[in-house]
């Protein structure tokens, strides 16, 4: 395990392990663009309070049942999305699927009163290959983590048992995450989980110091994963590594407050 307290230290570290709204949009490319499926026209208001949470996943059923040659899911700009438990499945009708979320505001969990269960997530893209999800650097998902540790959280076993995971990516293949900042995740920011050929870079991940289990990046059972170029500071990991994780690059990581990469 390496640890590093030191606010704003460079950590770069390679491991070879034997042992997972934004402005722009969810484009499926095999071509250029065929169609766009806007969450406003499924009912999203964005306006920060309304609960948008159907209107994402009908679009997200629009646009990956979609049968021309590509389809775009679009996340304007300048909106602000109360969006609560969500799971993007595929696999999509294309043979690629690339999810651009690019929201000027916020996408922003319900709080902890909200959740009538625990659940391991608060959004999940499952099944979906050549998959990227991006923010063009001003998307930002708000976990509202503060009502968990106050509520749900105040030991670290409490909240690794009732609060959800940020983002999820379970069971994907060529995935690129980059370009956007996830803020009070209610415990681990991004999860990598059963999935290949990963690329995660340009993230800017923040929660308090004394924040419980608010670790970066999980990777759990994935190969071939490439972090470069993120920017942390939150109360656990910034990385980390859990067994079945094969040919994971860590590089040029900007790491304090955290427990450094493991």
């Amino acid at each position: 395990m390496v640890r590093f307290g030191i606010i704003g230290i460079l950590c770069t570290a390679i491991l070879l392990l034997a042992g997972l709204a934004w402005r722009g949009v969810v484009v499926a490319a095999a071509g250029g663009v065929d169609g766009v499926f806007n969450v406003e026209d499924y009912g999203a208001l964005g306006d920060g309070t309304t609960d948008g949470t159907k209107a994402f996943v009908d679009a997200w059923a629009a646009a990956c049942g979609a049968t021309g040659l590509s389809a775009t899911l679009l996340v304007p700009t300048a909106k602000s999305f109360l969006v609560g438990l969500t799971r993007f499945t595929g696999p999509c009708a294309f043979t690629r699927i690339t999810a651009r979320s690019s929201v000027m505001g916020t996408i922003t969990t319900p709080p902890a009163s909200a959740w009538s269960e625990k659940k391991n997530h608060w959004l999940m893209f499952y099944l979906v290959d050549g998959l990227t999800v991006t923010g063009n650097s001003t998307g930002l998902l708000d976990g509202t983590g503060q009502t968990w540790w106050v509520d749900k959280c105040k030991a670290f076993h409490d909240c690794v048992i009732k609060a959800p995971t940020a983002l999820v990516v379970m069971n994907c293949t060529d995935v690129e995450l980059s370009q956007f900042s996830s803020k009070d995740s209610p415990q681990i920011h991004i999860g990598l989980s059963m999935s290949g050929k990963v690329n995660v870079t340009q993230l800017t991940i923040t929660a308090l110091e004394n924040s419980p289990n608010t670790d970066n990046v999980h990777v759990d059972r994935s190969e071939d994963v490439h972090i470069t170029g993120l920017t942390i500071g939150t109360g656990d990991d910034c990385i980390s590594i859990g067994p079945g994780s094969l040919f994971v690059t860590v590089d040029g990581i900007v790491c304090g407050p955290g427990h450094g990469v493991r």
